[in-house]
Protein backbone atom coordinates (compact mmCIF):
# COMPACT_ATOMS: atom_id res chain seq x y z
CA UNK A 1 0.00 0.00 0.00
CA UNK A 2 2.74 2.53 0.73
CA UNK A 3 4.19 1.91 -2.86
CA UNK A 4 1.16 2.27 -4.92
CA UNK A 5 0.53 5.49 -2.60
CA UNK A 6 4.00 6.90 -3.70
CA UNK A 7 3.33 6.09 -7.44
CA UNK A 8 -0.53 7.57 -6.74
CA UNK A 9 1.54 10.64 -5.42
CA UNK A 10 3.81 10.98 -8.51
CA UNK A 11 0.64 11.67 -10.92
CA UNK A 12 -1.52 13.80 -12.16
CA UNK A 13 -4.88 14.16 -11.07
CA UNK A 14 -6.74 12.30 -14.08
CA UNK A 15 -3.95 9.83 -14.72
CA UNK A 16 -5.46 6.60 -13.76
CA UNK A 17 -2.88 4.24 -12.07
CA UNK A 18 -3.61 0.24 -11.77
CA UNK A 19 -1.31 -2.67 -10.51
CA UNK A 20 -0.64 -4.80 -13.32
CA UNK A 21 0.95 -7.61 -12.34
CA UNK A 22 3.02 -8.74 -8.63
CA UNK A 23 5.34 -5.96 -8.70
CA UNK A 24 4.26 -3.90 -12.19
CA UNK A 25 2.45 -0.73 -12.25
CA UNK A 26 0.87 0.90 -15.31
CA UNK A 27 -0.12 4.21 -15.41
CA UNK A 28 -2.14 6.15 -18.23
CA UNK A 29 -1.62 9.57 -18.74
CA UNK A 30 -3.83 11.04 -21.67
CA UNK A 31 -2.62 14.45 -22.90
CA UNK A 32 0.97 14.10 -21.98
CA UNK A 33 3.91 14.67 -24.12
CA UNK A 34 7.51 13.80 -23.38
CA UNK A 35 8.37 16.42 -21.01
CA UNK A 36 5.39 15.49 -19.24
CA UNK A 37 5.96 12.09 -19.39
CA UNK A 38 9.87 12.51 -18.30
CA UNK A 39 8.49 14.70 -15.43
CA UNK A 40 6.00 12.12 -14.05
CA UNK A 41 9.15 9.47 -14.52
CA UNK A 42 11.21 11.89 -12.53
CA UNK A 43 8.44 11.85 -9.67
CA UNK A 44 7.97 8.01 -9.80
CA UNK A 45 12.08 7.31 -9.36
CA UNK A 46 12.24 9.87 -6.61
CA UNK A 47 8.84 8.73 -4.49
CA UNK A 48 10.18 4.99 -4.55
CA UNK A 49 14.05 5.70 -3.60
CA UNK A 50 12.86 7.10 -0.36
CA UNK A 51 13.16 4.48 1.92
CA UNK A 52 10.29 3.13 3.68
CA UNK A 53 9.86 2.76 7.45
CA UNK A 54 8.91 -0.56 8.92
CA UNK A 55 8.83 -1.75 12.76
CA UNK A 56 12.00 -3.95 12.25
CA UNK A 57 13.89 -1.62 10.26
CA UNK A 58 14.07 0.38 6.92
CA UNK A 59 13.41 -1.08 3.15
CA UNK A 60 15.13 0.68 0.31
CA UNK A 61 13.46 -0.07 -3.36
CA UNK A 62 14.45 0.85 -7.07
CA UNK A 63 12.21 1.12 -9.94
CA UNK A 64 12.65 0.60 -13.20
CA UNK A 65 10.15 2.78 -15.73
CA UNK A 66 9.41 2.21 -19.50
CA UNK A 67 7.43 5.35 -20.46
CA UNK A 68 5.45 5.10 -24.43
CA UNK A 69 4.28 8.09 -26.56
CA UNK A 70 1.30 7.26 -28.71
CA UNK A 71 -1.16 9.29 -30.60
CA UNK A 72 -5.20 8.75 -29.53
CA UNK A 73 -6.20 6.35 -31.46
CA UNK A 74 -3.46 4.99 -33.34
CA UNK A 75 -2.44 1.52 -31.42
CA UNK A 76 -4.64 -0.96 -29.05
CA UNK A 77 -3.68 -1.25 -25.85
CA UNK A 78 -1.81 -4.71 -26.60
CA UNK A 79 0.77 -2.89 -28.89
CA UNK A 80 1.03 0.28 -25.74
CA UNK A 81 1.58 -2.56 -23.21
CA UNK A 82 4.17 -4.24 -24.99
CA UNK A 83 5.87 -1.44 -26.09
CA UNK A 84 5.96 -0.27 -22.39
CA UNK A 85 7.30 -3.49 -21.35
CA UNK A 86 9.86 -3.39 -23.89
CA UNK A 87 10.85 0.08 -22.69
CA UNK A 88 10.96 -1.09 -18.97
CA UNK A 89 13.10 -3.44 -19.70
CA UNK A 90 15.38 -1.48 -21.19
CA UNK A 91 15.56 0.63 -18.54
CA UNK A 92 16.25 -2.55 -16.33
CA UNK A 93 19.34 -2.99 -18.29
CA UNK A 94 20.86 0.55 -18.24
CA UNK A 95 20.57 -0.11 -14.50
CA UNK A 96 18.47 0.34 -10.96
CA UNK A 97 16.45 3.90 -11.06
CA UNK A 98 16.14 4.70 -14.96
CA UNK A 99 13.78 5.22 -16.96
CA UNK A 100 13.40 4.96 -21.02
CA UNK A 101 11.03 6.68 -23.64
CA UNK A 102 9.58 5.40 -26.63
CA UNK A 103 7.34 6.65 -29.07
CA UNK A 104 4.91 4.43 -31.41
Amino acid sequence: FVLAGRLDRSTRPGDTLARYGGDEFAILCDDSGLEDAEAIARRILAEVAEPIVLSHGRVQLTASVGVVLVAPGEHNGASVIQAADAAMYESKRAGKNQSRVVSL
